[in-house]
């Protein structure tokens, strides 16, 4: 009782960031306590020590259990960002190259291999796009660039045609938002619900304790800091709420009106069912008249609207990667961790590290259009 007091005690000067607010959410959820999103880190103490209590001699496998899930969860973070690059940056290369050569990029990307539905909902090293949303993206990336260029002929024709040309403008914009959330798709749905990533119960488990904690960090604001955006707050569902939860990340719904179905994104999910999925705040009025179409806070759909025109966004070189781990075995470095300013388990994005549309993307390739590129884009 008095470890347990003290180590509260520790807890509560400790528990300023959402750093230690995720260990000890993680550790909690490892042990098999539920809800662990739902209550203070000193509560989970008790908890946890509740926990051993019950049987002291089996705390070390506790312990180890906790480790081994730590390292579950990193290892399909890897994976999961691993497989985004390595499956979506060669589409845009792809497209890139022959479009820059005045080729065709949508006919380049299905000579390569993409926008071949097969029927399968994962991603494999040869089923590059089974659900056919790289191809269909690219086509409304090219689709927008007409739409701007209508645009552009419009603003030549004076200010008779100015309604035109804004009217041309929000479509344009409208369709490339549908372009990123099909690339969305492509990686949250065909990529990282895979059962060895966020389809793995554990897995799902620690992100779900970590509700409310999670921020992305992006531009660099007036006073050098970066502006946080929080993601998926805590407390808000119950047990299908959580960062593995692919509705709940996107930030989507099934669409309910025959205008919606006509936007909507049909998804093959992790079990075979298909969904024509729309932005959970969409409406029939906000489609009619082009708006951007999102979710709630703390969702993809709503950070990919949100900052779709945000110049700001790509301005600055991305910052450095800081180590903060190391492993040493006798002497020997075996292992090292580096993340994007020291921001670890604060930001599990499963989405390009530190996050799509964030850094500069003539060095990073981060695969969505908005901000910087947007602007280039378009300009």
């Amino acid at each position: 009782e008095n470890d347990k007091r003290a180590l509260t005690a520790l807890v509560k000067v400790m528990d300023t960031g959402p750093m230690t607010k995720q260990a000890m959410r993680m550790a909690a959820a490892s042990m098999g306590i539920k809800d662990a999103d739902k209550f203070t880190s000193p509560q989970l103490i008790e908890k946890m020590f509740d926990e051993i209590k019950k049987d002291p001699t089996n705390a070390p496998k506790k312990i180890e259990g906790v480790v081994n899930d730590l390292e579950g969860l990193h290892r399909a973070l890897v994976k999961g960002n691993t497989e985004i690059y390595s499956n979506v940056v060669p589409a845009f290369n792809v497209y890139l190259d022959a479009e820059s050569k005045g080729e065709n990029g949508v006919e380049a990307l299905k000579k390569a291999g993409y926008g071949k539905p097969s029927g399968a909902t994962f991603v494999t090293p040869t089923d590059k796009d089974p659900q056919g949303f790289l191809v269909s993206a690219f086509s409304d990336y090219k689709g927008a660039k007409i739409l701007d260029d209508k645009a552009k002929i419009a603003d030549a024709k004076g200010s008779s045609h100015k309604a035109e040309a804004t009217e041309l403008r929000s479509q344009r914009d409208a369709m490339m938002h549908q372009a990123n959330l099909k690339i969305g798709a492509q990686e949250q749905m065909s990529i990282l619900q895979q059962p060895a990533i966020f389809g793995d119960p554990k897995v799902a488990g620690l992100l779900k304790a970590m509700n409310g904690t999670m921020t992305l960090k992006d531009k660099l604001l007036p006073d050098g800091s970066y502006r946080d955006n929080g993601l998926i707050p805590e407390n808000k569902a119950g047990s299908d709420h959580g960062w593995a939860v692919f509705e709940a990340r996107m930030g989507v719904r099934e669409a309910s009106t025959e205008i919606e179905k006509k936007v909507a994104i049909k998804v093959k999910d992790e079990n075979g069912i298909t969904h024509l999925y729309v932005p959970t705040g969409t409406t029939d009025e906000m489609i009619k008249n082009h708006q951007l179409l999102k979710g709630g806070n703390g969702t993809i759909s709503q950070y990919f609207a949100d900052n779709l025109r945000d110049s700001e966004m790509t301005t600055n070189k991305p910052r450095g990667m800081t180590e903060i781990y190391t492993d040493n075995n006798q002497g020997q470095v075996t292992f090292k961790d580096r993340v994007f300013d020291g921001i670890g388990f604060a930001t599990p994005l499963g989405m390009p590290t530190p996050s799509p549309a964030t850094l500069d993307l003539v060095n990073t390739t981060v695969p969505y259009v908005t901000g910087k590129l947007y602007d280039e884009l378009f300009k």
